[in-house]
């Protein structure tokens, strides 16, 4: 494992070159002075209490190794106070030290930093989820000696956590940018158990959290709390934490009216004292656009992130146009009958309705199901397996592929050139570059510009959340609160995406093991042979791995999974309900969906797909061209938009 402790010193050093070459107005100066002085004395009080917890607890573990049912209470009551004296440092300690998160807090999950070695070396987990998965075992004296080595690891990592803080630069903008990422964290993450699924602590964490930011900001900003700006923020967490004060568990929760008059109004607040109370301020480059109002505004995300160039103002909307003819030209396949449209299909959210899709020869099909293509810009990782991570090579892949499209790139751009239409029209999209000519990377180029504009966050859930219309019905209100409580479904689809990129940060793209069969006969299980991300590079940790596709647009793209094993939601929801592949009865040691019953009822279920149903958003992406540029070959000029199958 790379050492936390050396990271920590890097980091600091890091930050604080940045930081000492800022300018700062006088006002800022004088207001960045107190925040960073506040920032130290919070930081330092909050790290040295949960240094003596931690090391309380492991007293508590060593005199218990009895382990009667009595002191398992008494450890798992210790753990809970370990667990909220970590929310008081998250929002800092995830901001500055990334590796924290995952050495602190993260999920009960092995990671490879670098698959494509050899020998790839295996990460494996670390901290509070992984300490709660022992003492909420069915036997946790079992695992007492590794609880031990757990709390010896976090110590070293704290120690060395602790003694950055003390000296640790930090801006108003950061400040204020760590606090609105731990809102986000608190309202995706918190609220959907992803971090306490045996614990159950939810709701007193989501106190905890609030109520330390309350601490910080009311310190922070201690004499412009008149300030109309100030006193909002404050009044919106104080208004958050009056709620969840009220609440004993998370059944409790009404998720839509949740989001709608405690977290929208707090995000408001946050990104307006960003925008407005502070000087110069400046947006470093990420994900999420934290001057949006919240993360379920339409502009929320920064669809250029993932692209390896980043944003490119040299780009005009002529080359997503350009993009759009190739994507439902089939000149790009060998026998020009084969389009990227041929397997995503505007009529059908951009997938193809198969259980997997057509390939090259006749009567072929691929092994896999065809995802949606929508909101594709908006994620790490591209194919089941993850195998690319940017668009533009997820086509290269595509193009190249003997069972898709069986062509090659230097084909294809003999086909465009023969095209007077073709080679003026990628002249014009990327006119004042370098290169204007027909080539690989503007042919990848001119599709990924394409599908960036194909991107949808204005559905009937999304219209409700903001609060600019008010209709859902009680059924689908009721398919909310089960999406993000009982059915554990947000803690995998993480909110607003409903895919695997994982808040508060969203530039990491996550994979399941959940077992699925290869077929909807959930009566006679097999598991599906495909061995997913694992088959890369035959690592066993990862066999039978998938990437958590999004959830947006369900109710157009069936059947369903990587194999397209189920026709339709309710059979996706059965299979869920009882417990993925280990439930059902398949061998299958490494699966990360919990095995046990979600129990949910027939009515529940049918609440889960009313709740679906409003994730469905087309709307302005469906557009075909109205024609494909003419070549010189006239028997080429019977293309049909969009292929022949």
């Amino acid at each position: 494992m790379r050492s936390f402790v050396i990271y920590v010193f890097y980091s600091v050093v890091l930050v604080a070159v940045v930081f000492v070459t800022a300018s700062l107005s006088q006002n800022e100066a004088t207001r960045q002075q107190r925040i960073t002085s506040e920032f130290h004395t919070y930081l330092e009080k909050h790290s040295t209490a949960m240094l003596s917890v931690l090391r309380d607890f492991k007293k508590e573990v060593q005199a218990n190794a009895n382990t009667d049912p009595s002191a398992i209470r008494n450890l798992k009551n210790r753990f809970l106070e370990l667990r909220n004296a970590y929310k008081k440092i998250e929002p800092f300690s995830c901001y500055y030290f990334l590796a924290s998160e995952r050495n602190f807090n993260g999920p009960v999950v092995p990671e490879i930093e670098d698959e494509s070695e050899e020998h790839p070396q295996i990460e494996y987990p670390h901290g509070l989820q992984v300490m709660e998965s022992y003492l909420w075992d069915d036997d946790p004296g079992q695992y007492m000696t590794k609880l031990i080595q757990e709390i010896e690891l976090m110590d070293e990592n704290l120690a060395a956590l602790s003694i950055a803080f003390r000296t640790l630069p930090t801006d108003e903008v950061k400040f204020i940018e760590s606090i609105q990422l731990q809102v986000i964290r608190i309202f995706t993450l918190g609220i959907s158990q992803f971090d306490t699924p045996e614990s159950k602590n939810v709701i007193v964490e989501l106190r905890t959290g609030l109520q330390s930011l309350k601490e910080i900001i009311r310190d922070a900003y201690s004499p412009e709390m008149n300030n109309p700006l100030v006193k909002d923020v404050f009044k919106k967490l104080e208004g958050a934490l009056s709620y969840f004060n009220k609440l004993n568990s998370p059944d409790d929760i009404d998720f839509l009216s949740c989001y709608r008059e405690q977290y929208m109004p707090l995000s408001k607040s946050l990104a307006k004292l960003r925008t407005e109370f502070v000087e110069k301020n400046y947006y470093p480059s990420s994900a999420l656009r934290m001057d949006a109002p919240s993360v379920f505004q339409t502009g929320a995300f920064n669809r250029f992130f993932y692209n390896p160039r980043g944003t490119d103002p040299e780009f005009s909307g002529e080359a997503a146009e350009l993009g759009r003819a190739l994507f439902f030209d089939p000149i790009l396949s060998e026998n020009n009958k084969r389009a990227c449209a041929s397997c995503h299909r505007p009529e059908m959210a951009f997938a193809d309705g198969m259980i997997t899709s057509h390939g090259f020869l006749e009567g072929e099909m691929l092994t896999r199901n065809a995802p949606t293509v929508i909101n594709s810009a908006l994620q790490r990782n591209y194919f089941f397996d993850m195998r690319a991570d940017h668009l533009e090579g997820q086509i290269g892949h595509v193009l190249v592929n003997k069972k898709e499209m069986q062509s090659n790139f230097e084909t294809a751009i003999k086909k465009l050139n023969s095209s007077e239409e073709y080679v003026a029209w990628f002249r014009r999209a990327f006119m004042g570059r370098e290169d204007t000519v027909i080539s690989k990377t503007s042919i990848e180029n001119a599709i990924s510009e394409y599908e960036r504009t194909l991107v949808s966050l204005d559905s009937k859930f999304d219209r409700n959340i903001r609060g600019e219309e008010n209709s859902f019905s009680a059924d689908e209100k009721k398919g909310f609160n089960i999406f993000m409580n009982k059915g554990r479904c947000a803690t995998c689809h993480y909110l607003p995406l409903f895919n695997s990129v994982v808040p508060p940060y969203y530039t990491r793209s996550e994979f399941e093991i959940i077992g699925t069969t290869k077929t909807g006969d959930l009566l006679h299980p097999e598991l599906d042979p495909d061995k997913g991300r694992g088959g890369l590079y035959g690592t066993e940790i990862f066999m039978h791995a998938f990437k958590t596709p999004t959830l947006r647009n369900i109710a157009l793209t069936a059947p369903y999974m990587h194999n397209g094993a189920f026709e339709n939601l309710q059979q996706v929801i059965e299979f869920y309900n009882k417990g993925g592949g280990r439930g059902l009865g398949i061998d299958i040691p490494n699966q990360t969906l919990p095995a046990d019953s979600l129990q949910l009822t027939e009515k529940e279920k049918k609440s889960l797909i009313a709740f679906f149903n409003t994730l469905t958003d087309t709307s302005n992406l469906t557009a075909k061209p109205p024609r494909l540029p003419e070549l010189q070959e006239r028997a080429m000029n019977k293309r049909k938009i969009g292929g022949e199958y």
